[in-house]
Parts: C-alpha cells; structure tokens; sequence
C-alpha cells in the first residue's frame, strides 16, 4: 500500500515509482455540524489536534497570525479562522476559497458580497466551538469548569447585585449543590460574553448595561434588552448551550441584522 501523507487538506501519495501525479483535494478537518438554534450552525474542534490550511486565509488573516508571538495563540486563531470559514463553506455548500473576511468575525462571497455571513469564535482548554449565521449576529462563549478563585469578588466586580447574590447563594445549606458557586458564575459569565460578543461591546463596557437571567439552566431564549441612555430598543436573545462535550459551560446569544 503507498505511503499516504496528509499535508493541510491535499493528499500527496507516494508510490515506488515517486511522486503520484495525481493529488486529491481531501478535508482534514471533518466537522460535526449542528443547529444549535433555527439559523444558527456550529460545532466542536479539537484545536490541538487540527491542522488548518493557512492558504484559504487572506493574506491580512495570514500577515495577523505572522505577527503572533506565542506559538499556541497562533496556532488555536489559525484553527479558528478555518473553522469559521470550514463551516461556512460546509453550511452554504461552496468551496472555502469563495469566501473572503468581512468584519470581525464575519464572511461574504467573493463573487456577491451582499451574501454575508456572520460567526463567532469561542475557546477553553483544548475545545473551540465556532457558529455561524446568515440570519442573526451570533455570539458564543465557552469556559471550562474547573476550580476558580474569588468567584464572589468577580461577580460582584461584573455582575449586578441578584446576579452576585445567586452565585453566592449557591454555598448556603439546603441550595442544589450540583450548581455550586463556580458552575453558577460560569453560567452567568457565558451567557453575559455571548450576549456582548452578539452587541458587539466589550466586557469592560458592556457587561454594566445589561442584567441576564440568574437561572440554573436556560433551555429556552430569553431576551435581554440593554440599559442606559442612547441603547434604543437595542436587545439579544440568549440560551445556555446544552449538548456539549464533558467539563464545559457554553451559551448561545443573537441579535437581528438589523441592529
């Protein structure tokens, strides 16, 4: 049998007689991909373990990454970027190198650039998960659940006063001690990033404008509308993201197009 390497996504075969001059375009980086909401695709990568094709980045994306440093940090955003592109592609049915970058994150057509896609990237530990969407901007937020300290102090720092109050409540006698104090601030941590990561704000400006449910599990969408002056009607939806790999808490959020 010949010796068979995978390089990226082409497959070069070896043979007694040399190179085969034959070369398969071949994916290497199956994915599994789910509806995690109506109009919103995602999935779950290994990021370690994949190896991205830096040739269906642009040239900007593959200029960005030179300027990495840390050998990881490159690695797991060249992952990403691939990904969101992988599922896009996977998603409209079209080759990756039809896309081009469009926003942070976002995709449109080369050939029709009012066809835009927008994603989100998340990771923690080893896992990235990545969504998509032609119908909303989407937001994810992934976060591993491990020991923390000073969760308290945190969601004092971050939270509003119920929500501080629930994460605290969760040591009392007599509370469900499944939802201990960390696995309640997660849950309350990535339903607030996926909800800015969708408005498009940061954590620093952007978590004091809005209160999320302090709830222990949130199946369905709620909406979560911003406060203060100048936000308008401006609200997201949110809903914990419940099928995902062992040791993880993630949340789902969205907002229309429209704004």
């Amino acid at each position: 049998m010949p010796l068979q390497i995978i390089f990226s996504h082409f497959r070069v075969v070896f043979t007694k007689s040399g190179l085969n001059a034959k070369v398969k375009r071949e994916d290497p980086l199956p994915l599994e991909i789910r509806e995690f909401h109506p109009g919103i695709f995602g999935c779950w990568v290994c990021w370690p373990c994949a190896r991205p094709d830096a040739a269906v980045l642009t040239g900007e994306e593959r200029a960005r990454l030179a300027r990495v440093g840390n050998p990881e940090v490159r690695q797991r955003r060249a992952v990403g970027w691939y990904v969101l592109r992988r599922l896009t592609a996977t998603v409209c049915g079209v080759a990756m190198e039809d896309l081009e970058a469009a926003g942070e994150p976002g995709l449109v057509f080369r050939n029709d650039v009012s066809r835009a896609w927008y994603g989100s990237i998340s990771h923690s530990g080893s896992v990235i998960c990545a969504v998509v969407s032609a119908r909303v901007i989407p937001g994810v937020d992934v976060e591993e659940i491990r020991p923390r300290k000073n969760v308290n102090a945190l969601a004092e720092r971050f939270f509003t006063k119920k929500e501080a109050d629930w994460v605290r409540e969760a040591k009392f006698p007599g509370t469900d001690l499944s939802a201990d104090e960390v696995t309640r601030f997660l849950r309350l941590w990535t339903r607030r990033e996926a909800i800015v990561k969708a408005l498009g704000l940061g954590v620093l400006n952007g978590f004091s404008r809005f209160a999320a449910p302090a709830v222990a599990r949130l199946s369905e969408p709620v909406r979560v509308r911003l406060l203060g002056r100048g936000t308008g009607t401006a609200h997201a939806w949110t809903r914990d993201l419940l099928d995902v790999p062992d040791g993880l808490l993630a949340a789902l959020a969205w907002r229309s197009r429209e704004g």
